[in-house]
């Protein structure tokens, strides 16, 4: 026989009295009616009334349970002079609210997630990215954002939630420069996307635009490796094994090199002649010092160079393009006159970790030794002949 009353709570009051002394209590609830709760505070005189709703029992209904087709139960609960329904399905726990986390409730919001992502990535990810077809710079930015973001137990990369989640530029606030750029690059790219599930379960749907707040998702990779999906794991299991030629660890010194120049050249410059050196100056030391000098010593030529420039400067208020271009020459006469390498000082690196970090872990990635920023090319690589035109149009290491 179906019991007319459903307790949820067991140590309510009212499942030790029979069902025609409860009744009485749940109508004065419901109704409004003091003067039974009055009644009410003399029968269980220990019981604090403002816990009546949750001790109250649940009331069978006439009504079937959409999912399962129990039998469903119902009370109120009173708000000033509303009434507001409850319902549970006593066979399945079905509460009828949005949050319901019945079985068939939880099914049916993890379909309907799954649908919605499939149609995001269906129309923002149709195709995997070939590992094959990565550059190994790619593959240098990859492993580290792993090494910074990855999350083991959920096997995706969980970013840090912004300082001010309000602000227009919450997704970079968190993040260092560098690491703002190559996220930006995988994220333009498609090299990395948005991971379904995970250990948080099934919380964030997918938004109605492209854009994604990094922070909000959990990350994969939208790599293949040979026609077969290529996941987070496979690639840490394969940068733990890499292994880089000779030619192609030359190729990514002379990009480090350029970039270390590029750093310590701006530095100085802004700080000192107020604005910043072209590129293809940039390119211009990289190519006449390269061959010749360690960085910790093409450093100590930049630094006279600049040294000479400012005096220039301050000499005859030369304007920012001939101070520029007397700067050119500096460099220019410099590498005219070679000088021993024994005879110039080593210089440092500059105080900001940050700028040189990058650099650091893809020489450490390549296979080069802890000292390289004090060896030459011809130190590290010496099986290998220098040639004067290794790489054309060299790609910036710290840059996407």
């Amino acid at each position: 026989m179906t019991e007319k009353y459903y307790f949820n709570n067991e140590k309510s009051p009212f499942a030790k009295i029979t069902e025609n002394e409860i009744e009485p209590f749940q109508n004065a609830y419901e109704g409004e009616e003091y003067s039974t709760m009055d009644a009410l505070k003399k029968a269980f005189p220990d019981y604090p009334t403002t816990n009546v709703f949750k001790s109250l029992p649940y009331r069978l209904t006439n009504e079937k349970c959409p999912n399962c087709g129990g039998n469903v139960y119902h009370k109120f609960r009173r708000q000033s002079s509303k009434r507001e329904e409850h319902k549970i399905c006593v066979d399945c726990q079905h509460t009828f609210l949005y949050d319901c986390d019945c079985e068939q409730c939880r099914k049916k919001r993890i379909a309907d997630f799954k649908e919605k992502w499939d149609i995001y990535l269906n129309a923002y990810y149709p195709t995997y990215i070939s590992f094959e077809n990565l550059s190994y710079y790619n593959e240098i930015h990859i492993i580290k954002i792993i090494d910074l973001y990855y999350n083991p137990y959920s096997n995706c990369l969980l970013f840090p939630q912004p300082r001010n989640r309000y602000s227009f530029y919450q997704n970079q606030s968190q993040f260092s420069d560098y690491v703002w750029e190559i996220l930006v690059s995988l994220v333009n790219r498609k090299i990395i996307k948005p991971a379904v599930g995970g250990e948080y379960g099934y919380n964030n749907y997918p938004p109605y635009t492209e854009t994604l707040n990094l922070s909000d998702y959990q990350w994969t990779l939208n790599l293949s490796h040979k026609g077969q999906d290529f996941s987070i794991k496979d690639f840490i299991d394969l940068a733990k094994n890499r292994k880089f030629t000779s030619e192609v660890q030359l190729e990514i010194f002379k990009d480090i090199y350029r970039s270390e120049v590029r750093n310590y050249t701006n530095f100085y410059s802004e700080k000192f002649l107020k604005f910043e050196i072209d590129e293809f100056i940039v390119d211009l030391i990289t190519e006449c010092f390269f061959d010749h000098y360690s960085l910790s010593k093409v450093f100590s030529n930049i630094y006279y160079a600049l040294n000479a420039s400012l005096r220039f400067q301050a000499s005859y208020k030369a304007s920012p393009k001939k101070v520029m271009g007397h700067f050119r020459n500096k460099i220019v006469e410099y590498s005219h006159n070679l000088r021993d390498p024994k005879s110039i000082k080593d210089f440092n690196r500059l105080p900001d970790e940050n700028m040189g970090e990058m650099n650091d872990y893809s020489a450490k990635y390549i296979g080069l030794p802890y000292n390289w920023f004090y060896l030459d090319a011809k130190m590290l690589f010496p099986e290998l002949v220098i040639l004067d035109e290794l790489v054309e149009n060299t790609t910036d290491i710290s840059l996407l």
